[in-house]
Parts: C-alpha cells; sequence; structure tokens
C-alpha cells in the first residue's frame, strides 16, 4: 500500500489490469473489441514490474509461458494465441515482443483486437469448430512503440493505446520490493 498508491504510474498499472474487467463486460455493447496497452520505453524503467503488478490482483504473476496471464514472446504466434484463448476480462501480458523478430507485428495486433483467430478449415474443406476468442485488455511490452514495428497501416495506431517513455517504478529498489510483494501474494 505504502509503495504502491503513493505512486501515480504504478496506479495507473493497476488500473490497466483492472480496466480488463469492464472491458469485458462492455465488449459486446459498445463494440470496443480487445483492448492493446503498449507499455514502452527504454530498459530499467519499470515496465516488467507494472506488468507484473497489474496481473497479480487476478492470478501468479510470474513471467512463463506454461500458465498463467504473463508470457513472453518466446514463442510461436499459433502458441501466443492458444495462451489467450479462453481468457475473458483478465488482463494478458506478452512481454517484450522485441525478443521476436520472428512475429508479424500487423498481424498479431489486428488479431489481438478483434479477440479472435482467423477461421481455419479441416482439411476436408470444412470449417474447424471456432474457440471462445478473448477479450479484455492485453498488454505488449517493448522498447519502441509497437506500431513501428508494423507498416505504416493507419489502423494500428487507432488499435493501441501506448505508454511511451513512463518511468513505472521510482527506483530499482522498489521495483525490487514491489516484485517480492506480487510474487509472494
Amino acid at each position: 500500500k505504502n509503495e504502491i498508491f503513493p505512486v501515480p504510474t504504478l496506479a495507473l498499472a493497476l488500473s490497466i489490469g483492472y480496466s480488463s474487467v469492464v472491458a469485458s463486460i462492455l465488449k459486446d455493447s459498445c463494440d470496443i473489441g480487445t483492448i492493446i496497452v503498449n507499455l514502452c520505453g527504454a530498459s530499467s524503467t519499470g515496465k516488467t514490474t507494472a506488468e507484473q503488478l497489474l496481473v497479480s490482483p487476478f492470478a501468479c504473476p510470474a513471467i512463463t509461458n506454461k500458465y498463467g496471464l504473463v508470457h513472453t514472446f518466446h514463442s510461436t504466434t499459433n502458441a501466443l494465441f492458444e495462451c489467450l484463448n479462453g481468457i475473458h476480462g483478465l488482463p494478458i501480458v506478452l512481454d517484450d515482443i522485441t525478443t521476436n523478430k520472428n512475429i508479424n507485428v500487423e498481424n498479431l495486433l489486428y488479431t489481438i483486437s478483434s479477440g479472435e483467430e482467423k477461421m481455419r478449415c479441416q482439411q476436408d474443406g470444412t470449417l474447424k469448430e471456432s474457440k471462445s476468442g478473448f477479450d479484455g485488455v492485453v498488454v505488449i511490452s517493448s522498447e519502441y512503440p509497437v506500431y513501428e514495428l508494423a507498416s505504416e497501416n493507419q489502423g494500428l495506431k487507432a488499435r493501441v493505446i501506448h505508454t511511451q517513455g513512463i518511468t513505472w517504478t521510482p527506483n530499482a529498489e522498489t521495483a525490487e520490493r514491489i516484485k517480492e510483494f506480487v510474487n509472494d501474494n
């Protein structure tokens, strides 16, 4: 309480996490789709700490590609979408997009904002059963705005909220205490 709430950027991180619940509730009546928030900025500004904090009220904030809500981009695109599938109203974090040069960023952002993967057919030409999709808020971290990693398509800028240049934690000691707290929670 004394570490997080007095710091506006950390309160913002928690607000981003909680906004996933509201976005999920409003998705059908307001047609907002899945909200993408890009935490972009230089290394050592507390992006990962903010990501773990915003997920911590909902699940274990450990960064893992097995289970949970915080994943890395050390995956295939299909595996990333499988991690998103079935998540409704919870914040999902995809940490550091710049670690995977094989991701088609434009396709990734459009698919995330739509809340479902593209339709697929079986070998006989019939449609595969659709998965349940996902909705809420997906947070993607990067050192540069994600739209700079994609084409010049203006539609991407409208689908992503950028938080460029924010120093999320006041210092390294605070970041470590927050990480320790949220991982013990």
